[in-house]
């Protein structure tokens, strides 16, 4: 299949702002182009479902994820493995060095003020530690902001809800109790920040399957 036989195939003959980007992305790289083949039907529902312009920057951002893993030959890229399952999970599945395997869930931070920053990043937290499975190294890329500072005062200040048994914050976000968060909170091995070309890695303290060096030299990388 030829670059333009993709672009037509991926974004069913129209234009949108992200299709500069993946016609860059596709003829920059083999392993992308190969990437986007593999996956073109799964992009182009995605495409077809960006309601909005946020939406739309939402889907670029997972589509970038992978370009950038896939930079390095090492790292084998699976996207939305679970959903095969019909089970909730990460975006994409990496193996790295064909022996390490992680999981790694991407998802945009609309803009907000420093004040607000700590608390929303909190509301990222509820909702995607959830899509962590156990077992496994579980990484969350949060595109928006580089605030290594901030991410960790959001988890020190769910921890502290947690023990101080504040059950109702917990429960009408969909988790059973408190101690139902701090389990789902340990499979999160640490989140990358990324804005612009600016990245940060914060790494948990509690989680049961610590981030390798390898990896965390890989995110850092990539």
């Amino acid at each position: 299949m030829t670059h333009d036989e993709l672009l037509n195939a991926i974004f069913e003959g129209k234009r949108p702002a992200l299709y500069a980007q993946m016609a860059d992305w596709i003829k920059a790289s083999r392993r992308y182009k190969a990437f986007a083949e593999t996956y073109q039907g799964k992009i182009r529902k995605k495409l077809r479902n960006a309601a909005d312009a946020e939406y739309l920057l939402d889907v670029a951002c997972e589509l970038e994820a992978a370009y950038r893993l896939l930079q390095d030959p090492h790292s084998d890229v699976t996207y939305e493995k679970y959903n095969a399952d019909k089970r909730r999970g990460p975006d994409f599945t990496v193996t790295y060095r064909t022996s390490t395997v992680f999981n790694l869930e991407v998802t945009r931070l609309r803009p907000a003020l420093p004040a607000e920053l700590a608390p929303r990043l909190g509301e990222i937290l509820f909702e995607k530690l959830g899509q962590m499975p156990p077992g496994m190294i579980n990484v969350l890329l949060i595109s928006g902001t580089g605030d290594e500072v901030a991410i960790g005062e959001a988890v020190r200040s769910l921890k502290l809800l947690a023990d101080q048994k504040q059950e109702h914050i917990f429960t009408r976000r969909g988790f059973k109790d408190a101690k139902d968060f701090l389990n789902q909170l340990a499979r999160l091995s640490a989140v990358l920040l990324r804005e612009g070309e600016q990245s940060a890695l914060w790494l948990n303290p509690v989680a049961k399957h610590p981030l390798p060096k390898p990896v965390a030299t890989l995110l850092r990388r990539s």
